[in-house]
């Protein structure tokens, strides 16, 4: 199962940090900091994503987009 598939099922029990608006992930492309930022996504979060591929993180970018957060890649 990849991580993508892990965090849908899993979703739900992923507690949300609501009083964090801004936070930077470094290597966040793929594995666990890829769920790590997804799980993080949410209207009003910023989520700054360094990092190598750029294609990836652009997909990662339009992930998050499409649950609120704002990623300035």
């Amino acid at each position: 199962m990849r991580g993508d598939e892990i965090f849908e099922t899993h979703r739900q029990e992923i507690p949300r940090c609501e009083e964090v608006q801004a936070i930077a992930i470094t290597g966040a492309n793929s594995g666990i900091r890829r769920v790590l930022v997804i799980s993080l996504a949410g209207p009003g979060k910023h989520l700054y994503l360094p990092a190598r591929r750029e294609v990836k993180i652009h997909e990662l970018a339009t992930t998050i987009e499409s649950f609120g957060a704002k990623s300035p890649v």
